[in-house]
């Protein structure tokens, strides 16, 4: 098939499985996950500008790319992912509302379907790009390849390169990062970030030894556990367990971050 120009148009090619075809628009998150609100979006430059912060653009529904086919938008993530992303989010949003006003364990056990859970929140990550003509290829790299394969295949368990970290996440300000860089000592760790009410995740490509360490209690156990079986995953219940809320968007003093300011994206309510 010959491909025409699309820029400002609706066709293009799936940012997953690569399909020319009419996209259709992703919400990120789901929207079983968030109550769709009109939300001003911002790239991370404008929010480290205090001065000047500006808004990019204003969507009366949410945070959306029109990226995906509808098979991989409304067939994979929508019927057999988002489900169980959704209900997860569900659970978890739950003890964040009600740990002011009880008492809980320091931590509770929430049940997850890890593989389904670790697919949506893939699937939505992939999904945040736009490039300038739709038409082109998705972008290609050893971290974005593994996610769409990983994806497509539900035979296929969580690669190896690849760790899946979460948190809660009390705040209504939406963050998606696409291939950000941290510094930690020696190491530049890359990864993705999707941060949301009630938690936020870290998709971490070969994080070295001293992250593994650091992040084992935070991290979302998924390797050989089949598509359907459930596991569980340990919530903080004290504020004071998890990270400042405005990390790593926001970085201190003592922090380098390394991003691409077109792919990195923030959305408040409005």
């Amino acid at each position: 098939m010959n491909k025409v120009r699309t820029k400002g148009t609706k066709f293009g090619q799936c940012n997953i499985c690569n399909n020319y075809c009419k996209l259709t628009d992703d919400h990120i998150p789901p929207k079983g996950s968030v109550n769709i609100q009109k939300v001003g979006i911002r790239s991370i430059t404008q929010i480290i500008d205090t001065v000047n912060p500006g808004i990019c653009r204003v969507s009366q529904n949410g945070v959306k790319f029109r990226s995906l086919c509808e098979k991989c938008n409304n067939l994979r993530l929508g019927k057999q992912f988002d489900p169980s992303l959704n209900d997860f989010s569900r659970k978890v949003a739950r003890i964040i509302r009600l740990r002011s006003r009880y008492i809980f364990p320091q931590n509770i056990d929430v049940e997850i379907r890890p593989q389904r859970v670790a697919r949506s929140i893939i699937g939505h990550l992939l999904a945040a790009e736009i490039r300038d003509d739709m038409a082109d290829s998705p972008r290609k790299a050893p971290m974005v390849d593994a996610m769409r394969q990983y994806f497509l295949d539900e035979m296929l368990d969580l690669p190896n390169d690849l760790r899946l970290y979460f948190w809660p996440y009390p705040a209504n300000r939406q963050v998606i990062l696409r291939g950000i860089g941290l510094v930690s000592g020696k190491h530049i760790v890359i990864g993705d970030f999707l941060k949301y009410f009630p938690f936020a995740f870290w998709l971490a490509y070969q994080p070295p030894k001293n992250i593994v360490d650091v992040m084992k209690d935070r991290e979302i156990l998924i390797r050989g556990y089949s598509i359907d079986m459930q596991s569980t995953v340990s919530i903080a219940t004290r504020k004071q367990d998890t990270f400042r809320v405005n990390w790593p968007e926001t970085p201190d003093d003592t922090e380098i971050i390394l991003l691409n300011d077109g792919m990195c994206f923030i959305a408040d309510p409005i």
